[in-house]
């Protein structure tokens, strides 16, 4: 019998001890700033839109952009590269499409206080990017490339809202093929309640 009764505490005592460990675990994913607490999450992948020939390149997790790079010819978008700002840092990505330039245009943000809120822009199906536009909370960059009438449009829009979270595609050695973006989950716990209060008082 005391066999018996030592057996069912070992076991009580592991199931206690797994449940507490699961909610430690539980508890460590989630981080509060400012009186608001913001869980990890998985983004949330959008697209790509274009030809998906080509090799895959993803640019997320980075941190928050800085800073686009853009190559481009009358309808090609030749090239992508981005400036993030990392641990305190700026740094540039990889060159994601042709190494070969006709118009370069260089996007720089009024980093922090400025972040994208939409991407748009033309592809052909078969032929890649024709033309990409850029949009913030305080201005837009772009067109660069001029969309062709067989183009198919693609919008991608984010409101007024630091949500962008990354890009992701597929390049060729001769253009930027297709292009999408990664979102941060809107978690509801991401709200500040104070804020809300405030507004509702107005």
């Amino acid at each position: 019998m005391a066999s018996y009764l030592s057996k069912q505490k070992c076991w009580t005592c592991f199931v206690i001890d797994l449940y507490v460990r699961r909610t430690i675990r539980a508890w460590r994913d989630s981080f509060v700033f400012n009186g608001r607490v913001e869980k990890q999450e998985r983004m949330i992948k959008v697209g790509p839109v274009g030809s998906r020939a080509g090799s895959i390149w993803e640019e997320n997790g980075r941190g928050e952009v800085a800073g686009i790079f853009v190559s481009y010819t009358k309808n090609t978008v030749q090239s992508l590269q981005f400036l993030f700002y990392e641990d305190g840092m700026f740094v540039q990505s990889n060159k994601h499409g042709s190494q070969y330039c006709t118009n370069f245009s260089a996007v720089l943000l009024d980093y922090p206080s400025e972040f994208l809120t939409s991407l748009s822009g033309s592809y052909v199906n078969n032929g890649g990017l024709a033309a990409i536009k850029f949009n913030t909370n305080k201005g837009s960059y772009g067109p660069f490339g001029e969309p062709t009438t067989y183009a198919n449009h693609f919008n991608f829009q984010l409101g007024n809202h630091s949500l962008f979270g990354g890009f992701h595609g597929t390049m060729s050695h001769s253009a930027v093929e297709s292009i999408g973006i990664y979102v941060k989950p809107v978690v509801s716990s991401m709200i500040n309640l104070k804020d809300l209060r405030v507004k509702d008082e107005k």
